[in-house]
């Protein structure tokens, strides 16, 4: 694992939000994303609990996936075999920022999908 102090973007940019919402420290966990599974940067990923693998957590799936433990660093391609990236487990993320699965249809949805976990979501401005 890695532990980084969270930075802030650019003042006045407009082009991306601002991923982190808050000073706490960040901390990352390199994992193993399943096959076929395409990972946007910053989307909000849970573990398949038969296989350990990461994939796009979906609110409505029932293979532990459901369950969001994490944020993809950067993009992951696992077109034809398992791909290996890293992700956030914890730290204050703003959810403008993050790539959730259509699922996640509310902002309370999206305020309680980290429960329990050391990732924290807070809105900027």
């Amino acid at each position: 694992m890695s532990e980084y102090k969270a930075s802030f973007g650019a003042a006045g940019s407009t082009s991306n939000p601002e991923l982190f919402a808050g000073s706490a420290a960040v901390t990352t966990l390199p994992v193993t994303f399943l096959t076929g599974a395409a990972i946007a940067r910053y989307a909000v990923v849970g573990r398949v609990a038969a296989s350990g693998k990461f994939i796009i957590s979906d609110p409505a799936a029932s293979d532990g996936s459901q369950v969001p433990v994490g944020i993809a660093v950067e993009s992951a391609a696992s077109a034809s075999a398992d791909a290996v990236g890293n992700i956030y487990i914890s730290g204050c993320f703003n959810p403008a920022a993050l790539v959730w699965h259509a699922g996640y249809t509310t902002a309370v949805l999206k305020a309680k999908a980290f429960d329990g976990t050391s990732i924290s979501i807070k809105n900027i401005g």
